[in-house]
């Protein structure tokens, strides 16, 4: 059997690991979607902020860094949100534990 502090890491990871896999998915079908209007148009690809674009006359390709910090950082952030409220709600539903989500 587990212990607590062993089963709330657990419950932290899940949810943390599966914010982060929803937003590379996220990121992953917003490069599959492209909605380009025509033939000199730019395609945007990215959530929740574009970090690659592509397109236009003369083709132009970029890799939008300042897209891919931010889009890494949303994804931590979200990860460690979900993962704290996993590990907290796992925490809250076995009242033997204590109070503490992080015991």
């Amino acid at each position: 059997m587990l212990s607590p502090a062993r089963q709330n890491k657990i419950a932290f990871w899940s949810g943390f690991l599966g914010a982060v896999a929803g937003c590379v998915y996220l990121n992953w079908r917003s490069f599959l979607n492209d909605q380009s209007p025509g033939i000199d148009s730019i395609s945007q690809y990215g959530f929740p902020i574009p970090l690659y674009q592509a397109g236009g006359w003369v083709t132009i390709e970029e890799f939008l860094w300042i897209g891919l910090c931010f889009d890494l950082g949303f994804a931590l952030g979200t990860g460690y949100a979900l993962g704290w409220l996993c590990a907290y709600l796992w925490q809250a539903s076995r009242p033997n534990q204590g109070p503490n989500a992080f015991e």
